[in-house]
């Protein structure tokens, strides 16, 4: 292991003052202040005329060399560019003159040629539309009036107005005439009207629902509280004054020959101070101070730049010493344990009164006073004799060999500059001289070439363009003429044949009707007058397993008794949740001869829970001698005599009581029947509920009731939460139930934040093999001042809990916190005893043992 140089010149010191045997000394006057300075700048003058001279001859040569070199190579530099620019310019002008020309007659020549016979096709186009069109719409009126278009329209015409008239005496007539026989039949006396009561419907028995269960939590201990055994105070060393001192750097001037101080420390300070003092100091008796000065001086602590010593020396692996970390001095002040855990022992105050200061020697003085005298006069000292040899060092080889680097430049090869210039140059100026000379060729090319094939295609195109517009023209001319001939006759034969047929067709319509109404009444000589769905409670609610019956009208046209057992009445369901006792109606009866006869109580329908909140379909059939006369479906709403609903979301605040607040409605007409239960289940973990029950008497038509299940939160972390709450009449029937999921969230006094290491919230090194140090950041959230002192509890579950240990701070205390105060500790170090796949880490704030704030964070 290597040993600093200052523990060298300590230990030194210290086995000097040991070997001294002599027990006095003479104590001359002896400045050793003047001795220092003296020899600090003898040694500093020696050291800094050999070092400046030889740097300066050294510097001279390099610097003087360079900057000869830079200024000629600059100046060739500009003159071959300067070369090849003007070349440039001149070769791409000759060239780019040609090649614009060229360009331009081509490309003028193709263009103009293109667009000089669109534009005689275009203009031969236009005037041959002009010119053809007229003659060639006469001609096409003039042959459309040869032809039969208007016998044709006539004969058409006719057959059309026959065939819309039968048409529109069948949509028109038949439907009434079958609607007015109706009537007539339906405004004839009725001999008879009876009712058919069958009967009031037997008592029911509504489904019930369990009792509900408490919800049941379990509440999780803390640990007892611990603390810490605070560390000895360390010992501050006496060589503070004795750190070396770093020299500080002069800027470099501005121009040649302003030299750079070199950073030159005075490493035999100790040596002289300690040799001078050995021959000089006055001897004084061997004392236990001066014992203790020297012990002091061998192993006393390294010290901290930030002015804190560590605990011990600075050795490779040792946690406590000067290795950073995430202490703000730059290390540890509670250095961590071995691997292996030594229980801290508590701390017995210690009776023995503090050491007397030991008085200082003669020998300690001569060294505290000679040694910085030294370093100040040495560093002083060579600054001012390093420039002063430097200097004219420098300034002797700078000029010769300045010279030289001129020369050396003037011999390279500059061909790339003149090269680069050359393509810069060549480029600009193609690109100039080509743009202007092809515009002018370009223009003057096009214009003439236009001009003659603008001419030479009009003259190509137009005969066949003019052929083209005739016969057009003609063929337009032609089908308007003879459509306008058609359709005007077609149209007045139409419109008299339709007037002429359509009187007879529609006595013939009417006839027909009132024959087929007459017909379906001897088919089907019963009616369904009315219809209705009926309670057998009547409080307005169509509740799950009530018996619903049907009351209707049935109405006998005919002149003869139709038989009971000739009559077919039931019930369908079209939808789920829907059951049919007695879904088949016999009449006890038969209908008399033009009678009305009114069925009360037909059919049994009911309706389970699981038709709650949607419209169940009942589909009633009636048929007369196997022909269906009516298909009626009835819309049923199964609602519960109560409504249950939570009237507003609990707030479940840590440490605090709440309560899950639900409210009642009787939505009949009728006062409860019975006294009722509200039963209460959640699956709020970590909460602990009263009571799950209450009673409810004589809730009024109409009226709401509020009920409150309070509870205490001792663990609940937050989640979705299903309520269902069940109101029981006494004799076990459901008259309402609540089934209602809500995010529930877990609210606290405290907000955590973590770190391990630089990034706040990144815990994921606890997955490696190793210790942990964690900083934990405690808010208070709330708006109340913590009345008793808080305690803090870490813990770390999942399937790799057994491989982490804290091996310190899992638990620590704090005073109250204030509202938005945050605070923070940095004492937990936890160790993984091997690599692992991560697990939760678990953070508990109490106050008085109260559970107040938890936080989780999976890693």
């Amino acid at each position: 292991m290597k040993v600093p140089a200052q523990m060298k010149i300590q230990k030194a010191i210290a086995t000097a003052l040991l070997l001294t045997t002599s027990t006095t000394f003479a104590a001359p006057p002896v400045d050793y202040a003047a001795a220092g300075r003296n020899q600090g700048s003898m040694d500093a003058t020696q050291q800094a005329k050999q070092m400046g001279r030889q740097n300066g001859l050294e510097d001279g040569k390099n610097r003087g060399y360079k900057d000869g070199y830079d200024d000629c190579a600059d100046q060739m530099r500009r003159q071959a560019q300067q070369n090849g620019d003007r070349q440039g310019d001149r070769d791409a002008t000759v060239r780019a003159s040609t090649d614009g020309s060229d360009r331009g007659t081509v490309d003028g020549q193709q263009k103009g040629s293109i667009d000089g016979n669109a534009d005689g096709d275009a203009r031969s186009n236009q005037d041959a539309m002009r010119d053809a069109t007229p003659k060639g719409t006469a001609d096409g009126i003039a042959e459309a009036n040869r032809t039969d278009a208007a016998a044709r329209g006539t004969a058409d015409g006719k057959v059309a107005g026959d065939a819309a008239a039968k048409s529109d005496a069948n949509a028109r007539e038949y439907q009434p005439a079958r609607d007015q026989y109706k009537k007539e039949r339906y405004a004839e006396s009725i001999k008879s009207e009876s009712t058919i009561d069958l009967g009031a419907p037997a008592p029911v028995t509504m489904n019930s629902a369990p009792a509900p269960k408490p919800a049941t939590v379990s509440t999780k201990r803390g640990f007892a509280d611990t603390k810490s055994a605070s560390s000895a105070a360390l010992l501050q060393a006496r060589l503070d004054a004795l750190t070396l001192v770093q020299s500080a750097k002069v800027a470099a001037g501005n121009g040649p020959g302003d030299p750079t101080i070199p950073d030159v420390k005075p490493t035999q300070a100790a040596d002289k101070a300690l040799t001078y003092c050995k021959a000089n100091a006055p001897t004084v008796a061997v004392t236990q101070s001066v014992m203790s000065l020297a012990s002091m001086m061998a192993d006393s602590p390294r010290v901290i730049p930030s002015g804190r010593p560590s605990g011990r020396p600075n050795m490779p692996g040792n946690p406590g010493g000067n290795q950073g970390g995430g202490h703000p001095g730059g290390g540890n002040p509670n250095p961590a344990p071995s691997r292996t855990p030594v229980p801290h022992p508590t701390p017995v105050p210690s009776t023995t009164p503090p050491p007397t200061p030991p008085t200082q020697s003669e020998f300690e003085k001569c060294i505290d006073t000679y040694k910085p005298a030294y370093e100040q006069a040495f560093v002083t000292t060579f600054k001012t004799e390093y420039v002063a040899a430097y200097k004219p060092a420098f300034d002797q080889m700078y000029p010769q060999y300045k010279n030289s680097g001129c020369q050396a430049a003037r011999k390279a090869d500059y061909r790339r500059d003149y090269d680069q210039a050359y393509r810069r140059s060549y480029d600009e100026t193609y690109r100039l001289v080509f743009d202007r000379v092809y515009r002018n060729i370009y223009q003057k090319v096009y214009g003439q070439v236009f001009a003659q094939a603008s001419a030479d295609s009009y003259n190509a195109n137009y005969q066949g363009h003019y052929q083209t517009h005739y016969a057009n023209a003609k063929a337009k001319a032609f089908a308007d003429r003879q459509d306008q001939l058609y359709t005007g006759a077609y149209n007045s034969a139409k419109d008299s044949t339709y007037a002429a047929k359509y009187p007879g067709y529609k006595q013939e319509v009417v006839t027909r009707g009132r024959a087929d109404e007459a017909a379906e009444f001897t088919r089907i000589p019963v009616r369904l007058i009315g219809l209705a769905a009926m309670e057998s409670v009547k409080d307005g609610i169509q509740e799950p397993g009530e018996k619903i019956t049907v009351d209707m009208d049935l109405r006998n046209f005919s002149d003869s008794v139709i038989n009971s057992a000739d009559l077919d009445i039931r019930a369908v369901a079209k939808t789920s949740g829907v059951a049919l006792p007695g879904s088949v109606t016999i009449l006890p009866r038969n209908l008399s001869a033009k009678s009305l006869t009114h069925i009360k109580g037909a059919l049994d329908i009911r309706m389970d829970e699981s038709a709650l909140g949607q419209t169940s379909q009942v589909e009633i059939q009636i048929s007369v001698k196997g022909n269906r006369l009516a298909t009626e479906t009835i819309n049923l709403n199964a609602r519960n005599l109560t409504t249950v609903s939570l009237i507003e979301t609990p707030v479940a605040r840590l440490g605090y009581p709440g309560d899950v607040k639900v409210r009642v409605t009787n939505q009949s007409q009728l006062v409860l029947p019975e006294d009722a239960t509200l039963g209460l289940t959640t699956n709020m973990q970590g909460v602990t509920f009263s009571k799950t029950s209450e009673a409810i008497n004589g809730l009024a038509a109409g009226e709401s009731r509020d009920i409150s299940f309070p509870f205490t939160n001792e663990s609940y972390d937050g989640q979705t939460v299903n309520f269902v709450a069940s109101l029981n009449l006494a004799s076990g029937r459901r008259v309402g139930v609540l089934n209602e999921s809500r995010q529930v969230p877990s609210l606290q006094d405290y907000q955590f934040k973590m770190s391990n290491g630089i990034l706040l919230g990144d815990i994921s090194d606890l997955k490696k093999d190793g210790k942990h140090r964690l900083k934990v950041y405690i808010t208070n959230i709330s708006s109340r001042v913590a009345t008793g002192q808080l305690t803090l509890t870490a813990s770390i579950i999942g399937p790799n809990a057994s491989n982490f240990s804290f091996t310190k701070g899992q638990q620590d205390s704090f005073s109250p916190i204030k509202p938005g105060q945050e605070v923070s500790s940095d004492k937990m170090v936890v160790k993984a005893a091997h690599d692992n796949s991560g697990g939760t880490f678990v953070l508990e704030v109490r106050e008085g043992g109260k559970l107040l704030g938890r936080f989780k964070q999976n890693f």
